[in-house]
């Protein structure tokens, strides 16, 4: 089953009929369900496609619309725009929590800096070759991807991801600088296969007998692996783990294999070195900043034309949102997430006192 399916129906059978009697109306996205699940009280937080968070909290005011959002990145300038064609203009954004995604290894000759190209070249599932086209990735040690770095094979195990979003997160900027490769080189290449493959007659046990397929076929692979260039990981030397034979493995590791272990900030081996992406590494300030490339937020969204009009909202905010700053630090550090600095809590709480005991619309 969907993972993220099961999350939602744990979530909705686990709050069954109060959620229901409240009628709030709670989303979050994929990559803030865990974190909003935390902060729920008892109310449901139906789950909402990453891409679809903020178009679904814009959407209008009123007593089937959506009240609170629990985000994964701030909103844009762009998205206050679009709400306020809704006349959803009276927004609190409450920032909650910060995680990342992090690169750990237990042996100090793979302690790297590594850049985002490096992350390319050593995990894509595809590499361009000037004579062959598309082809498998067939680097093996780290020192192929760039000669600062050494010889040590490349080995990486991703923990496997609940959420879609967190994956999405993670390959959005492993493949953001990826260019698949364009038709004309595809024709080129596809050209010198035809020559080659006439020559190889000829040579019959030259280099070239790696050509042993027809013509159509190879085209037909080459536009497959095209379509296909920027989204896949390897799998000759990337793998995925569930939780505890990630466990598992991290503890077959310890102290010198040469492997690198893909995890969260949160849960995080404290006997392990942490890898520099792009020469930051993942701390209290990196994260919070977003310096760190492989950091995100999680954010709470109020709408306040919904204060007073919907029965039990002022009450939930109150409790759960803007009860203290010290209130929401103690529970990000509860969870082993990075909390705001409570001057961004104050301020959003004083955004949140000044609109005073608001309601746009009455519910029946």
């Amino acid at each position: 089953m969907h993972q993220k399916f099961k999350l939602a129906l744990f979530i909705s059978a686990f709050l069954g009929s109060y959620a229901q009697a409240e009628g709030l109306r709670l989303i979050s996205a994929p990559v803030a369900a865990e974190y909003a699940d935390f902060l729920r009280d008892t109310h449901k937080v139906a789950i909402i496609d990453g891409e679809n968070q903020f178009q679904e909290f814009c959407r209008g005011i009123g007593k089937k619309e959506v009240d609170i959002l629990f985000a994964d990145r701030k909103m844009t300038q762009q998205d206050f725009k679009q709400c306020a064609k809704t006349g959803v203009s009276k927004i609190i954004e409450l920032p909650l929590a910060y995680n990342a995604i992090l690169l750990q290894t237990s042996s100090e000759k793979i302690n790297f800096n590594l850049t985002q190209e490096d992350l390319y070249k050593a995990f894509s599932a595809y590499q361009w070759d000037d004579n062959r086209g598309i082809i498998g990735n067939e680097t093996q040690n780290w020192i192929n991807v760039d000669t600062r770095l050494n010889e040590a094979p490349i080995n990486i195990i991703q923990k496997i991801w609940p959420q879609e979003e967190i994956e999405e997160l993670y390959s959005r900027y492993i493949f953001e600088s990826c260019n698949e490769p364009s038709n004309k080189n595809l024709d080129k290449s596809l050209e010198q296969y035809a020559h080659w493959k006439h020559a190889a007659r000829f040579f019959a046990f030259s280099d070239l007998l790696f050509l042993d397929q027809n013509i159509e076929k190879y085209k037909r692979g080459q536009k497959f692996a095209q379509k296909n260039y920027c989204k896949h990981f390897r799998s000759d030397r990337y793998r995925i783990a569930s939780e505890k034979q990630f466990e598992q493995f991290k503890m077959a590791a310890y102290p010198k294999e040469n492997q690198i272990f893909i995890g969260m900030y949160d849960s995080q081996d404290s006997e392990f070195f942490i890898l520099r992406i792009e020469g930051q590494i993942p701390s209290a300030d990196t994260i919070s900043s977003a310096s760190y490339p492989l950091s995100y937020g999680v954010y709470a969204y109020i709408k306040m034309a919904h204060i007073g009009a919907k029965k039990g909202l002022k009450d939930y905010v109150d409790e759960n949102l803007m009860s203290s700053s010290e209130y929401l630090i103690n529970k990000a550090k509860e969870k082993k997430y990075i909390p705001p600095k409570a001057s961004h809590l104050k301020k959003s709480m004083k955004a949140y006192q000044n609109y005073g005991y608001h309601a746009d619309f009455l519910e029946d």
